[in-house]
C-alpha cells in the first residue's frame, strides 16, 4: 500500500495535477490511502482579525460618539450596535429595539422629520442626513445626527441602515458662536464709526457701524461692489486706498454725505507676510473733535471678525478674560489691564482680581462665577472696581462656562468693559430729560393761560357786542392785540430754541462791527424806550469788530435791550459798553480767510437803572426747568425764554454770560465774544438819547 505522506503539501498543486497522481496510483492496483490534513491557520487568523476589527469598531464608535443601525421596514425589527444603545442612554442590548421605540424617543417637535425623511428617501432614492432631538430615560434632551441609507427590493423600500452621531456639543458650540456673533454685531453697530473691509482687488467684503446711516447707507449695502468704481470721481480717495493696498497704513480726510470724515486704512497680511486685503475705519469729524485713535497693525489676522473685535475693543473699552479651572490661572487682555490701571507685567491671581471690586460688588461677582461653574449658566453683571491708582470705575462683566467632551467645566471666560462714561452720559441724559419735561410743563401752562383769557375776552365781546361803545371795543382789541403779540413772541422763541436743540440752526461766523449791530437793535426798540422816556447810551467804540453770527447777535441784543427797557422805570437810563480783555486762549473760528482768527475777547455789558432782582431770581435766571417771568414796570409781560435763548446763542459763539443785580439799583448783563484780530485801541463813544 502506498501512503501519501501526511506532510505532503497539496496546496501548491492544481486540481488537474492532483487527479493525475491519484489515477496513477489507482492503476497500480494498490490500496490507496490518502489522508488530507486541512490547514486552518489562515481561518483562525481571519477570525482573530475580525474580532479585532469589531472591537476596534466598537471603540471607534464610542470615541466618536456614534453608532450604527439597521431597520427592516417590513418586519419593523431593528439591529443596533452597542454604542447606539449608549447614545439613547441605555445599556447594550437592554431592550429589543424596533421602529416604534425609536419614534417614541424622538422629541415631539422633531417627530415629523422621521416621516418626512422616509418620504424624501422614497422619492429621491438617495441617502439623507437629519438632525433631531431625542429624550433620554433621565428626561434630558440630546441632539443626534441620523444618517439614513435606503435599501430597495424590486423598486420598493424595504429597509434602512445608517449611523447615529452625538452632536450635542456641536449644537452647544453653534449656539455660543451665534451669541458671540450677535454680540459682536451689536457692538459694531453701536460704535459711532463706519467700518468696511476690502479684498486685495478693492472689492467690498463687509461694511457696518452706526455712522453708515449718516452716509445714507445700510450695513453691507455695497458688498460685492468695487471701491474704485464707487470713487472714480474722487482721485484723492483712490490714491489713499491704493496706498493701503500697497501695504502702507494711511490716514486720509475726505468729505462725503455733507460731512467730514477721517479714514484709517489698515492693510491685512497673512502669516507669510503677503497682503490679502484692507480694513477701513471712518470717523465722523463734523459734530465732534477729531478722535485720535492709535490703530496698531494687526499681525496674523486670519479672519475679518478678529480684526473688527480688536478695533472695537479699543474704541468701546472692552477686554477679555479667562480662568483655567484646573490650574486657576487668570488671563487678561491688554484692555483689561488698562481698565484696572496696572502694568501688563502684572500677573493677577483670581483672588487678586476679585479684590479690585468694591465691597458690594465682591459678593455679586463671586456668586455669579460660582453659579456659572456649578450650574453651567452665563452671567452679565454691572459692578464697581477700584483701580490700582485708586480710581472708581463702573464695569460690565460678562462670563460663560466651557465644558470638555465629558461635560466637566474646564474654563470660564468672558468680556470686561469700562462703562463709566456711558453711566455718566445716561445720568446726564436723565437730568436733561427731567429738566426739559419740567420746562415743557411750564411752557404748556404759559401757552394755555393767555389762550384762556383770550377766549374769555372774545366770548364777552361777542355776547356784549351790540351794547359796547367804540372806545370799549378798541380797548378790548388792544388787550387782544397785546396778548396775541406776547403769544407770537413766545412761539417764536420756542421755535428758535427747538431749532437749537435739534441742531437745525447753522452758525455762520464772520467779522461784525459791534457798534453798528447795537445801533440797529436800539432802533428796533426806540418806540418802546420813547414811550417810557428811557435814554439808551451806546458807548461801544465804532471800530470794534467781533467774530460772531449776525442773526444770533441780533437776537441777543434785542432780548437784553428789551428786558432792560421792560424793567426800568420811566425816565431811567440804559448803557451799553465793552471791556476789552487780553487773549485767554489761542483758538481759530470758522470764517472767511483772514477773518477767522482771534487775539482775545471783548466783554459786552447792558446796564439798566431799573428795579433789579433778588439773589434767588438771579440764581434761576438761566435754568430751563425754572419759570422766571415777572411783569415789567408798566405791566409788560415776557415769554420766559428770552434769556435762555441768549445763553444758548452766546455759548454757540464760544462766549459766556453772567449777571449782576441789586434790588432798586438795576441789573447788568455781561457776555463775551471773540474779538477780531484787527481791533484798534481807539475809543469814540457815541450816545443815543
Amino acid at each position: 500500500m502506498n501512503e501519501l505522506s501526511e506532510s505532503e503539501d497539496f496546496s501548491n498543486k492544481t486540481k488537474e495535477e492532483l487527479l493525475l497522481e491519484l489515477e496513477a496510483l489507482r492503476k497500480e492496483n494498490e490500496l490507496l490511502k490518502i489522508q488530507f490534513k486541512r490547514d486552518i491557520t489562515e481561518r483562525e487568523k481571519a477570525e482573530q482579525a475580525l474580532k479585532r476589527s469589531e472591537e476596534s469598531l466598537r471603540e471607534s464608535q464610542a470615541i466618536a460618539k456614534m453608532g450604527s443601525w439597521y431597520q427592516d421596514l417590513i418586519t419593523y425589527k431593528a439591529e443596533w450596535s452597542e454604542n447606539s444603545y449608549t447614545l439613547f442612554g441605555l445599556k447594550p442590548y437592554e431592550i429589543e429595539p424596533d421602529f416604534n421605540y425609536l419614534k417614541s424617543k424622538v422629541h415631539a417637535d422633531d417627530l415629523h422629520l422621521i416621516d418626512e425623511s422616509i418620504e424624501k428617501i422614497s422619492k429621491l432614492k438617495a441617502h439623507i442626513d437629519a438632525e433631531m432631538r431625542i429624550i433620554l430615560p433621565d428626561g434630558s434632551i440630546k441632539w443626534l445626527e441620523i444618517n439614513l441609507v435606503p435599501i430597495f427590493q424590486d423598486d420598493k423600500l424595504v429597509a434602512l441602515k445608517g449611523t447615529i452621531i452625538d452632536i450635542n456639543q456641536r449644537k452647544l458650540t453653534e449656539s455660543n458662536l451665534k451669541k458671540s456673533e450677535s454680540y459682536l454685531h451689536s457692538v459694531i453697530m453701536a460704535i459711532p464709526v463706519a467700518l468696511w473691509d476690502l479684498d486685495k482687488d478693492g472689492t467690498i467684503l463687509f461694511s457696518g457701524g452706526k455712522a453708515l446711516s449718516q452716509l445714507g447707507l445700510k450695513p453691507n449695502e455695497r458688498v460685492g461692489q468695487n471701491v474704485f468704481d464707487l470713487y472714480k470721481d474722487a482721485p484723492e480717495s483712490i490714491a489713499a486706498i491704493k496706498r493701503g493696498l500697497a501695504g502702507v497704513e494711511y490716514i486720509h480726510e475726505i468729505s462725503a454725505g455733507g460731512r467730514n470724515w477721517n479714514n484709517y486704512y489698515i492693510p491685512h497680511f497673512d502669516k507669510a507676510g503677503n497682503l490679502y486685503g484692507l480694513l477701513g475705519v471712518s470717523f465722523d469729524l463734523t459734530d465732534q473733535k477729531q478722535v485720535e485713535i492709535a490703530l496698531k497693525h494687526a499681525k496674523e489676522q486670519a479672519e475679518l471678525q478678529e480684526n473688527l473685535l480688536n478695533i472695537t475693543g479699543k474704541i468701546a473699552k472692552v477686554g477679555g478674560w479667562e480662568i483655567n479651572l484646573k490650574t486657576q490661572k487668570l488671563t487678561w487682555t491688554k484692555e483689561v489691564y488698562k481698565i484696572h490701571e496696572v502694568d501688563e507685567t502684572f500677573a493677577p491671581t483670581v483672588e487678586e482680581a476679585i479684590n479690585f471690586y468694591d465691597q458690594d460688588s465682591k459678593e455679586i461677582i463671586q456668586k455669579a462665577v460660582t453659579d456659572s461653574i456649578e450650574l453651567g449658566i452665563p452671567f452679565d453683571c454691572e459692578l464697581g472696581i477700584i483701580t490700582a491708582k485708586g480710581n472708581h470705575v463702573q464695569v460690565r462683566a460678562l462670563g460663560n462656562i466651557q465644558f470638555d467632551h465629558e461635560g466637566f467645566p474646564v474654563c470660564i471666560y468672558g468680556t470686561f468693559q469700562d462703562i463709566t462714561d456711558l453711566k455718566n452720559i445716561i445720568l446726564q441724559l436723565k437730568d436733561n430729560i427731567a429738566a426739559k419735561d419740567k420746562f415743557f410743563s411750564i411752557i404748556a401752562h404759559d401757552l394755555k393761560a393767555p389762550f384762556t383769557g383770550y377766549l374769555s375776552l372774545m366770548r364777552e365781546m361777542v355776547e356784549e357786542f351790540n351794547y359796547l361803545k367804540i372806545s370799549e371795543i378798541k380797548e378790548y382789541c388792544s388787550i387782544l392785540l397785546g396778548s396775541a403779540i406776547n403769544l407770537y413772541n413766545l412761539l417764536e422763541n420756542l421755535l428758535e430754541w427747538s431749532q437749537i436743540q435739534r441742531g437745525l440752526i447753522n452758525i455762520k461766523l464772520e467779522k461784525i462791527n459791534l457798534f453798528d449791530k447795537i445801533e440797529k437793535n436800539i432802533d428796533l426798540e426806540i418806540l418802546h424806550s420813547k414811550e417810557k422816556e428811557i435814554a439808551i447810551h451806546n458807548k461801544v467804540a465804532e471800530d470794534i469788530y467781533v467774530i460772531g453770527d449776525r442773526q444770533m447777535l441780533s437776537t441777543i441784543f434785542r432780548n437784553l435791550i428789551s428786558n432792560a427797557i421792560k424793567f426800568t422805570e420811566k425816565g431811567g437810563e440804559i448803557e451799553i459798553g465793552t471791556v476789552i480783555k487780553p487773549s485767554e486762549s489761542s483758538f481759530l473760528l470758522l470764517g472767511n480767510e483772514g477773518e477767522g482768527s482771534s487775539d482775545g475777547t471783548v466783554e459786552i455789558f447792558v446796564k439798566d437803572s431799573g428795579i433789579g432782582m433778588e439773589p434767588k431770581l438771579v440764581t434761576n435766571l438761566f435754568k430751563i426747568d425754572q419759570k422766571v417771568t415777572r411783569l415789567g414796570t408798566k405791566d409788560e409781560t415776557g415769554t420766559g425764554l428770552g434769556l435762555i435763548l441768549c445763553k444758548e446763542f452766546i455759548e454757540k459763539q464760544a462766549g459766556k454770560i453772567r449777571v449782576e443785580s441789586e434790588i432798586g439799583k438795576g441789573s447788568t448783563f455781561y457776555f463775551t465774544l471773540p474779538v477780531h484780530k484787527e481791533l484798534n485801541n481807539s475809543y469814540n463813544p457815541k450816545i443815543r438819547n
